[in-house]
């Protein structure tokens, strides 16, 4: 009995899933049975969606009227604060079907504010038209919460709450609100009321017999399977999420017997180490504790103070860091003080975790004792220095007034010598002393270079003590530098994410570009970051008009899928094959609105290409044909069919020349067409489908990858014959692939997110697989300088990489104006300065490639740079005032203030 749909990891539990009954089960079921409002705040997934989908189910059949809403979904559809509410209200109607049609009377009501019409909506419509009580579950309230209009919203809910006080009909409607936040988050604006109703539901791990159901799915005797559950429960302590996915991994390794040791390396295996950085709910946590706010080095010094144990953390309910904290899901109350939630969260945020991720370059101690060592160091080789020459000076003026006197005495000596020379002995005796004397002078002389030696000796000690002082200045120097960077990047996150949301349309994309400019000089960690800001910026009312200035821009056309696009050589026309059976033909030098649509196939098109001359367009499809196109006359000429295939064709491409088209069928197999010879040759390349096909680009090179997990390359020779080069099995079905128009590069994408390198010039060299899409990746193209890789998926998203800096996080192309569906094919334009993408959307999309074009672009359209005020309210007074627009800096009699672009 150990399916694996009797565990849920992740997500909401399935109806046919082992369901965890616990405490909160009763409190919110009883709640809503009264008509309370209720609240359920916590961290994430610890069943509160699946939490309310039971409760609903259960009001439904006691005849309560049930709204489930998932904001997170609203606001996938939702741009203004009008469609947000209007959104709610018809997926209220959408639920309870009443006969009231929500856009006639919210038109009707338009000269209301916002939040009157979404209450006055309830009052009027909703508790007339349904008779029976009604509850509103309201799920992922937390995406809401940086909206401009969230107080508003909440506010609203508040009100139909104290509304109950004059009409009894509003007792019947009651709302639960659901996500990852506190009270206080929900009412920001300390200067209206603070969201002060409802009832808190506490959703509690697992205890012991609550998750004795679970046991049921390991296949196991009953006794054995319960102490399994205790052992598992001794890690996880009835964390709903980590207690499912552990038990979910015993059940698929299908064991007959465990012992407590065998657990144990289980939970190693599961949660430690590496794979701490796969599991989503890991890596959520770490990602809360070291997100970039206002709060960090605190969240991350009180979660220290708790993992580490030095002395007890008291709770306090209105500390916004311990709340933070205990939304991360690391820490739990217990007993009135914090204490980490269970071992698992203990042994992967250990010590030498928090060491690593500790926020050291922002502590100002840090700082302040750089600075003392600095100047106590520069003091001291002052004094000694200073000291040095001083004993030096005085041991030579005392070592010259020695000589002199020994001089002046010899002197004296040799002329009482001169007047004594009548007496022999006086003269003998004289000449003793003289020559005595005449010793002492050179030992003088002696002592004296001796001294010279010692104040040489001495000087050299100086200039190493100068030398050392240097180094350690240079070593400050270095790390002021260091901070400085670490806070242009702090700085330029920080801009990039405020950017959009300030309501001033020009200042938005100036704090936009001088994030773009903070990022350039600090090796572009903030590609995505920055691009999003940029062209969210540049999207506002002020700067878009008939066409978003930031992009993307639409071309359409298809009613079904748009499957695949490419550019004529000359990238003057536009290409695609949709699901609708057809293809559709933009020209770049007409509106993009005039496009050119044939049928083309029986069945959806897979495949296009054109050839280098730009004369012919090729086409396949399910029906297994191959077509070509005559792009002079598209509209009247009928095309030729080249082949017809038994199984469906999935890919095609042409080589440099135009003289070859290759393409792979369902069956595996790779036909080459000969243009001029008007024949083909096939070969068996793969045991599956193949997914796609490209030539290098000499033309020598015909890679293919396919539904069987490998990509192989052929050696082309004789015209269209091909034989086998190479073979790389890979560890997922293979969807994509695309050499470098510089040859030196091959890379591919696969069903399970990874895109996979290999580098020509060192076919044997090993290289790391980049991950980064939640879902297949379906295509793949290399920019024309060869710098960037763009790839499209079915996570609905197109990523623009790095191709030498893989490491750095890609631009992700995806927001509320960018495909709602798979993308199934993207390429570049001819310059490399926009991507085009197709998606299931039926949307062919254009996007700006560059950050630096949307940086440009800022300073054309603005026209000035940021005020003083400006960028010290903004950017802050640590960074010195710079020109945001200028290219070079302005004249003393110019400042940035009055510069304009010229």
């Amino acid at each position: 009995m150990h399916e694996l749909q009797h565990y849920t990891v992740g997500g909401t539990v399935h109806v046919d899933a082992l369901y965890v009954f616990r405490q909160a089960d009763k409190d919110l079921l009883d709640l809503c049975r009264a008509g309370e409002y209720a609240f359920i705040l916590s961290s994430r997934q610890v069943g509160k969606s699946s939490l309310m989908l039971r409760t609903a189910k259960q009001l439904a059949e006691e005849g309560i009227e049930c709204v489930k809403l998932t904001l997170e979904e609203v606001g996938k559809v939702t741009t203004t604060a009008e469609q947000f509410y209007y959104g709610i209200l018809h997926e209220i109607q959408k639920e309870l079907q009443f006969l009231t049609k929500p856009h006639v009377w919210w038109q009707a009501h338009g000269h209301l504010s916002l939040a009157q019409r979404f209450s006055k909506f309830f009052g009027e419509v909703l508790l007339r038209e349904v008779e029976a009580p009604i509850v509103v579950f309201i799920d992922e309230i937390d995406t809401t919460l940086n909206l401009p209009y969230s107080d508003d919203f909440f506010a609203a809910i508040r009100g139909l709450y104290n509304a109950r006080a004059d009409r009894p009909e509003y007792k019947r409607l009651s709302f639960v609100l659901i996500g990852v936040a506190t009270p206080n988050d929900l009412i920001k604006d300390y200067t209206r009321t603070p969201f002060n109703i409802g009832k808190r539901v506490e959703v509690t791990d697992f205890t012991f017999e609550e998750a004795r159901p679970l046991a049921q799915g390991f296949d196991l005797p009953n006794t054995h399977a319960q102490q399994v559950l205790q052992w598992i429960l001794k890690w996880t302590k009835g964390h709903p999420y980590l207690t499912q996915r552990f038990c979910r991994a015993i059940a698929e390794d299908g064991r007959h017997k465990w012992s407590e040791i065998e657990i144990d390396a289980m939970a190693e295996s599961l949660f430690m180490g590496r794979m701490s950085r796969e599991d989503s709910n890991l890596d959520f946590v770490q990602r809360r504790l070291t997100h970039e706010g206002p709060y960090r080095l605190q969240l991350m010094q009180t979660y220290k103070d708790v993992r580490l144990g030095w002395r007890p953390v008291t709770d306090e309910e209105k500390s916004p860091v311990k709340s933070e904290l205990k939304l991360t899901g690391i820490v739990q109350r217990e007993n009135g003080n914090l204490a980490v939630r269970n071992p698992i969260y203990k042994e992967v945020f250990n010590k030498k975790w928090i060491d690593e991720h500790w926020p050291q370059f922002f502590n100002p101690t840090v700082v302040r004792n750089l600075k003392i060592a600095l100047g106590v160091a520069l003091a001291a080789v002052f004094v000694l220095l200073a000291s040095t020459l001083w004993q030096t000076a005085r041991r030579e003026a005392l070592a010259k007034e020695n000589a002199q006197n020994a001089v002046r005495l010899a002197e004296q000596e040799r002329l009482a010598a001169e007047q004594a020379r009548q007496g022999e002995v006086i003269a003998n005796s004289l000449k003793v002393r003289a020559d005595s004397l005449r010793q002492v002078a050179v030992d003088i002389n002696d002592e004296l270079i001796l001294q010279r030696r010692r104040a040489e000796d001495e000087a050299r000690a100086a200039t190493e003590a100068r030398t050392i002082a240097d180094l350690k200045r240079k070593e400050a120097e270095a790390q002021r530098k260091v901070i400085e960077r670490l806070n242009q990047i702090n700085l330029g996150r920080l801009l990039a994410t405020q950017a959009p949301l300030v309501p001033q349309d020009t200042l938005a994309v100036l704090l936009a570009r001088q994030a773009y400019l903070f990022n350039k000089r600090n090796d572009a960690t903030l590609n995505n970051e920055v691009y999003t800001a940029l062209r969210k910026a540049l999207n506002a009312p002020a700067f878009s008009k008939n066409v978003p200035a930031g992009g993307p821009v639409k071309l359409t056309g298809p009613r079904d899928w748009a499957r695949a696009v490419t550019f004529s050589a000359d990238r003057r026309t536009i290409a695609a094959g949709s699901a609708d059976s057809a293809i559709w033909v933009w020209k770049l030098d007409a509106p993009f609105s005039e496009a050119t649509e044939r049928r083309a196939h029986l069945g959806s098109v897979r495949a296009v290409a054109f050839s280098p001359s730009n004369s012919v367009l090729a086409s396949a499809g399910e029906d297994g044909a191959v077509k070509l196109w005559n792009l002079g006359n598209l509209k009247n000429d009928a095309p030729k069919l080249l082949e017809q295939n038994r199984s469906s064709v999935w890919s095609l491409t042409f080589d440099p020349t135009g003289e070859l088209l290759a393409f792979g069928n369902e069956a595996g197999m790779i036909r080459i067409w000969d243009m001029k010879a008007d024949s083909a040759r096939g070969v068996q390349g793969h045991r599956a489908l193949i997914k796609a096909l490209a030539f290098s680009a000499d033309g020598k090179q015909l890679a293919s990858g396919g539904a069987d997990s490998t990509v192989q390359v052929w050696e082309l020779y004789e015209r269209n014959h091909v034989r086998l080069s190479r073979t790389w099995h890979q560890p997922a079905r293979v969807k994509c692939v695309a050499f470098s128009p510089d040859g030196k590069w091959l890379a591919a994408g696969g069903n399970d997110g990874s895109i996979w390198f290999w580098d020509l010039l060192q076919p044997e060299r090993v290289i790391e697989p980049i991950h980064g899409h939640e879902d297949e990746v379906n295509a793949l193209a290399f920019s024309p300088d060869c710098k960037m890789l763009a790839t499209g998926s079915a996570d609905k998203t197109v990523r623009l990489w790095q191709v030498l800096q893989r490491q750095i996080n890609p631009i992700v192309l995806s927001d509320q104006v960018g495909h709602t569906e798979w993308v199934w094919s993207v390429i570049f334009s001819k310059d490399g300065n926009q991507v085009f993408s197709a998606a299931s959307d039926k949307a062919v999309l254009i996007w700006v490639a560059k950050p630096e074009l949307l940086a440009e672009m800022v300073c054309q359209k603005v026209r000035r740079n940021l005020s003083k005020n400006e960028w010290e309210q903004y950017v802050g007074s640590e960074l010195p005032y710079e020109c945001t627009c200028a290219n070079l800096p302005p004249a003393k009699d110019q400042p940035c203030e009055t510069w304009t672009a010229k």
